[in-house]
């Protein structure tokens, strides 16, 4: 029986493994796409979420600001009206104060 020739029996599975690394390459090719891809999406969902923060950040203290704006009229309103009180009480007058 004669003995088979060792190229005959190599080059299939010489071929066989080109082959699996085709795949596998393609597999990794795809997969690295996929990674660059969610990268992409996160990154473009954290810009968005960012932005919506700077956005609400802006507007609280907007908001803030007002807050403040309207406590010192009232702190000053209150500031008047006490020493309105304590003139009329001063000067024995709480009629003036109640028409004033």
């Amino acid at each position: 029986q004669p003995v088979p020739d060792s190229s005959d029996t190599i080059q299939p599975i010489k071929v066989d493994i080109l082959e699996k690394l085709e795949e596998l390459t393609s597999v990794a090719t795809k997969a690295q796409n996929n990674v660059v891809d969610a990268t992409r999406v996160l990154q473009d969902q954290a810009r968005s979420k960012q932005a919506e923060k700077d956005c609400f950040v802006a507007e609280v203290e907007k908001q803030l600001h007002t807050l403040a704006h309207i406590l010192r009229e009232e702190v000053q309103r209150g500031v008047k009206n006490a020493l309105k009180l304590d003139s009329a009480v001063n000067n024995h007058s709480i009629e003036t104060y109640l028409h004033s």
